[in-house]
């Protein structure tokens, strides 16, 4: 018999004890929980920076296009269904439709519907709006005058 299934079949090897398995497989089991709560917070974070920029660049681009065209522009928020709309002219076309991220909610706080800028860039209705993500609310200001409009977490 040559060397190498003598090796093999060393009787003192026979394979791993039960407790040698039970810790091995909760450390795989400790280290998989935490990706998963980990990947989660990650995936809500990035969630609310990018829905974050996406509602400071509908803002400016309403108050830059009521400023340059000299049209009217309201911004809506639809509470019960989650989502915000641009029309220009009154009511009569829509610019464009954002939903909310799914599990959060809009609260109009001191903001009058519609958001509306004046064709010199300042707010009609000066107010407060919040947006309840998961884990963070966001308070969106709209102060008087030409400022920009900022966000808290709170």
């Amino acid at each position: 018999m040559g060397l190498l299934p003598q090796l093999l079949m060393n009787k003192n090897e026979q394979g791993f004890t039960l407790i040698e398995m039970m810790v091995s497989l909760c450390i795989f089991g400790i280290i998989i929980s935490l990706t998963i709560t980990l990947s989660d917070r990650l995936f809500v974070q990035a969630q609310e920076d990018l829905f974050l920029k996406q509602f400071h660049e509908d803002v400016l681009f309403m108050q830059q296009e009521t400023m340059t065209k000299q049209q009217e522009h309201k911004l809506v928020f639809f509470t019960s269904k989650g989502e915000y709309k641009i029309y220009i002219n009154g009511y009569s076309e829509v610019v464009l439709t954002r939903l909310i991220p799914p599990r959060w909610s809009i609260q109009l706080r001191t903001l009058k519907k519609p958001l509306e800028f004046q064709f010199d860039g300042q707010t009609v209705q000066p107010g407060k709006i919040a947006f309840l993500s998961p884990h963070n609310t966001f308070v969106v200001t709209f102060p008087f005058g030409k400022a920009r409009f900022y966000v808290t977490k709170q």
